[in-house]
């Protein structure tokens, strides 16, 4: 397994350390299946299955679960074995793999379904640090991560839309570095932009 990762160089350090790691565990979590002396070339379709099974016993989240079928559909490229894994991690009425790993959906976080917004107003007063409240404000107006309320800058993230409708479109802080757009349909949503650009104005 460590000469697998070691000569795959594909992606950024980071991803390679990652790959690395879910490698790892994954042929942990086999041995502890059962499937002892396992060669890194002798995957087969039923280690997939065994994997699968466990994580799910394990209540692991279908982006979890799907993250990591990414990585053993990578390994299984290498060793020149891509089919032993089926196309989908859901089977697909119009495929011709008709294997099914059942795994669910992913579910993505919005603003109309976001825990930042839990935060009531009474408990936000208690918070003392403006750059803290206004990090947790972002969070619940907008429903931004943690790490994307505190790169957030407004002069370079507020767009307006040939209508005149106001949005936020930014990439600092996002999972993966990918670009997120945030329609403002709230009517206090300009005051915790405001309140942003007033905190980096003071303090950055």
């Amino acid at each position: 397994m460590k000469e697998l990762t070691k000569h795959n160089r594909d992606g950024s350090f980071q991803t390679q350390s990652n790959r690395s790691r879910i490698l790892q565990m994954t042929a942990n979590q086999l041995h502890e299946l059962g499937f002892r002396n396992l060669g890194a070339r002798g995957l087969k379709e039923k280690h997939i299955s065994a994997l699968v099974s466990r994580w799910q016993e394990e209540k692991l989240t279908p982006g979890t679960i799907k993250n990591r079928m990414a990585i053993l559909r990578g390994w299984a490229g290498k060793i020149g074995k891509p089919s032993i894994i089926p196309k989908h991690n859901k089977l697909q009425s119009n495929s011709t793999d008709t294997r099914d790993l059942n795994i669910a959906n992913r579910t993505y976080s919005d603003n109309a379904n976001n825990k930042a917004k839990d935060l009531d107003q009474a408990k936000l007063n208690l918070v003392t640090d403006e750059r803290i409240k206004v990090v947790l404000e972002l969070q619940r107006a907008f429903g931004l991560r943690k790490e994307e309320a505190l790169k957030f800058r407004p002069e370079q993230a507020i767009r307006k839309t040939s209508s005149g409708s106001t949005y936020i479109q930014f990439k600092a802080g996002t999972k993966g570095g990918k670009e997120r757009v945030v329609h403002l349909s709230r009517e206090h949503s300009m005051r915790e932009i405001e309140s942003k650009r007033y905190i980096n104005n003071k303090y950055c």
